[in-house]
């Protein structure tokens, strides 16, 4: 190499590190028949989204994305003009997020495992299901669900530092599971504006929870382990339904609940 071209060039990194930096891009998937995240032959153009980038699963027609990798962008819409585009996050998959993500209401999300992450915030409009027995981690993030919530799968959803959840549709519990806190940084948040309905065993273990509107149980006993619970709506319990919380455990009860006789327990 010419030694002043060469000399040209280590000044420039030097004075301007930031001009051979990679910048951010737009990537869309074009693979209609669905696939992995991490091929990079789905994406136009043909790479894996990097964290500046916004990653874009808008092409139409009915498919199913996997996130199979640890992966990390800085915005997110998914949700097509026609189509339905599934996003399917597995146990093998995290997503970090600095921006925000947006599914639309024909963009179902399917959470198997694997985490969300980052300062982002996750924009739910279609439908949620919560499905297999792998744990499900929340770090950081806020999700915000306005559709339909399905927990139907074993797996406990686990949240660090500060984590929140703000449930503003229908959630439908149908199995014994878990939202935990394990970390430090506060407990995870579950704020409910819309309507939830717990069929069976439920846990809150060292979450801040706060109910809004529509809190129903129709049976099963549902448990706070070291857990603050503040409730503002309105809330009902089946004829074997009970509602405990133990010696750890905060209520603040500002709305109307209706109970069987023996239906509230403090510990």
């Amino acid at each position: 190499m010419n030694i002043v071209l060469k000399r040209f060039l280590t000044l420039l990194v030097a004075v301007c590190p930031g001009f051979f930096a990679s910048h951010a891009e737009t990537l869309n998937w074009t693979n209609t028949a669905g696939g992995n995240w991490s091929v990079a032959a789905n994406w136009s153009p043909n790479k894996v989204p990097i964290a500046a980038d916004t990653a874009q699963i808008t092409t139409p027609g009915t498919y199913v994305v996997t996130l199979d990798t640890g992966a990390s962008v800085s915005q997110m819409q998914v949700g097509a003009a026609s189509g339905t585009q599934t996003f399917r996050l597995t146990p093998t998959g995290s997503l970090t997020l600095s921006g925000t993500a947006s599914f639309a209401t024909n963009a179902p999300f399917e959470w198997t495992g694997g985490s969300l992450g980052g300062a982002g915030t996750f924009n739910i409009s279609g439908s949620l299901s919560l499905t297999g027995t792998g744990d499900r981690t929340l770090n950081a993030a806020t999700v915000n669900t306005f559709g339909a919530t399905t927990w139907s799968g074993t797996g406990r959803m686990l949240g660090y530092n500060a984590s929140t959840w703000q449930q503003a549709g229908n959630l439908n519990v149908s199995v014994p599971t878990t939202l935990v806190w394990a970390g430090l940084g506060g407990g995870p948040r579950f704020i409910n504006s819309g309507s939830v309905s717990f069929g069976t065993n439920f846990t809150f273990n060292s979450a801040n929870v706060t109910n809004l509107n529509a809190w129903s149980q129709t049976g099963g006993e549902m448990s706070f382990i070291n857990s603050n619970f503040r409730h503002a709506g309105s809330a009902s319990l089946g004829a074997t339904a009970v509602l405990g919380l133990d010696s750890g455990s905060t209520a603040f009860i500002e709305g109307p609940v209706s109970a069987p006789a023996n239906g509230l327990r403090f510990r």
